[in-house]
C-alpha cells in the first residue's frame, strides 16, 4: 500500500480535515494533499510527528 493511502485513511479514520493535520503538523494543506496523493513523500521528520500525534496503526 502507498504511504498517501495510508495517511489519507488514517486521517479520515481519526474524523480530520487535511487542515487539521496540517496545523499538528506545522505543514500546509496543500502538503498534506501531495502527501495523500503520493506527489511528494513527507521527510522522516514529519512521518515521525505524525506517528506521535495522529493515532495510526497502519503507518507507524
Amino acid at each position: 500500500m502507498l504511504i498517501g493511502k495510508i495517511l489519507k485513511e488514517n486521517r479520515r479514520h481519526n474524523a480530520l480535515s487535511q487542515e487539521q493535520v496540517a496545523i499538528k503538523l506545522h505543514v500546509s494543506h496543500q502538503t498534506v494533499s501531495s502527501w495523500e496523493q503520493d506527489r511528494t513523500k513527507p521527510d522522516k521528520e514529519s512521518l515521525k510527528k505524525n506517528c506521535t500525534d495522529i493515532p495510526s496503526t497502519q503507518v507507524c
